[in-house]
């Protein structure tokens, strides 16, 4: 359960933008597009996430191979995530659906996240089930001002981009930067690395965040409505050096290296799409999901 806490916890972040005032300190493009963004009530998404990974068998010295040799033949794992739902702002209400897959694996989740008082109840039913999952959780709110400080200063740092392979009709393509700080401030908020140990039962590599740097970005503002439409981030490098620490870490720690596999991230990229600015399609949590059966976790039990 406590992944999809996380990213519900995610689509929260985006929803903070929505409580930023109208200061006036910043006067770029992309700016004037998050204060507009900060007036929204409501609004529709969609999230795509795509990882692969490269495992070979590797040579006794990968070091004394030829130039230009071909590298041991092997097979390519692709896993993708996809989700897409309403978002409503005051009072705070989330709806969303999922698919993950893997190969000869695949799950669907149906969601919903609310705010009451100072809690957050997310409601979820997997793969077309009649049980609902509940759990209530909290977010500190100095981690959440962080987080959403280090994304502000990263936006606004970016620039126009004529590149014509990220030239999308109606829309203005921005290139820059976000901040290691921020993308570390995001994991802290989420307890990723709780939620690999505990859940997954991983032990994280010691200083394995250290890996993580500013990761290249591409905002589209559709030209007409002035909003945000379209985020792409790029996580492969950064992704890439955190799967290579980790993967030492298990070698020291099994017989991983008896296996003589190499594994690498080739890709990793993240895609959101916002549409229906003030116009998302309205809904209401079923009674079912908020009936006192079925399992709920609260944030001191946790």
């Amino acid at each position: 359960m406590k992944q999809w806490k996380k990213l519900l916890a995610l689509l929260l972040a985006a929803a903070m933008l929505t409580g930023l005032s109208g200061c006036g300190v910043f006067d770029t493009k992309m700016a004037k597009a998050l204060q507009k963004m900060s007036k929204l009530r409501n609004l529709h998404y969609e999230i795509s996430a795509d990882l692969s990974l490269d495992i070979r068998q590797a040579e006794p010295d990968e070091s004394g191979q030829e130039a230009g040799a071909e590298p041991a033949p092997g097979i390519t794992v692709d896993g993708s995530f996809r989700g897409s739902g309403e978002l409503f702002v005051d009072p705070l209400l989330v709806k969303m659906d999922t698919q993950v897959r893997v190969p000869g694996f695949e799950s669907s989740k149906r969601l919903y996240l609310e705010k009451k008082d100072s809690v957050f109840f997310v409601y979820s039913l997997a793969n077309g089930g009649s049980i609902w999952e509940k759990q209530g959780f909290a977010l500190e709110e100095k981690t959440r001002v962080n987080a959403l400080r280090f994304l502000i200063t990263g936006l606004d740092s970016f620039e126009i981009t004529d590149d014509p392979a990220l030239r999308q009709e109606g829309a203005t393509c921005f290139r820059g930067m976000l901040p290691g700080e921020f993308l570390q401030e995001l994991l802290e908020m989420f307890e990723v690395e709780s939620t690999l140990r505990d859940g997954l039962g991983l032990r994280l590599a010691e200083g394995l965040f250290v890996e993580i740097r500013d990761v290249p970005a591409y905002l589209w503002v559709d030209d007409s409505s002035g909003m945000i439409s379209r985020v792409d981030v790029d996580l492969t490098e950064t992704g890439a050096n955190m799967a290579r620490r980790q993967l030492e870490e298990l070698r020291e720690a099994s017989a991983f290296d008896s296996l003589g596999l190499k594994t690498e991230l080739t890709e990793l990229r993240l895609s959101v799409q916002l549409s229906r600015f003030d116009e998302a399609e309205s809904f209401t949590i079923p009674d079912e999901a908020q009936s006192p059966w079925g399992e709920t976790v609260m944030p001191w039990e946790k």
